[in-house]
């Protein structure tokens, strides 16, 4: 199940074509932690893809409570 994010420590990932980016705090992700191994993927923005590890993900962004 897809959840909201906000980054809470700047980090970088790879989108699938090779781009890197550094997320900064505030900035809002979309992901699912349910996802199987080492490699997260999330989307930023309109279904972006970007890739990261998992551990990265986890103690750089905190889930934002649903509206």
């Amino acid at each position: 199940m897809r959840r909201l994010y906000t980054v809470v420590q700047s980090f970088y990932a790879t989108s699938a074509d090779g781009e890197r980016l550094e997320f900064k705090p505030g900035a809002a992700l979309w992901g699912d932690l349910e996802q199987k191994g080492n490699d997260f993927k999330f989307e930023s923005g309109p279904h972006l893809e970007w890739f990261v590890d998992r551990q990265t993900f986890e103690q750089s962004c905190v889930r934002t409570q649903p509206i």
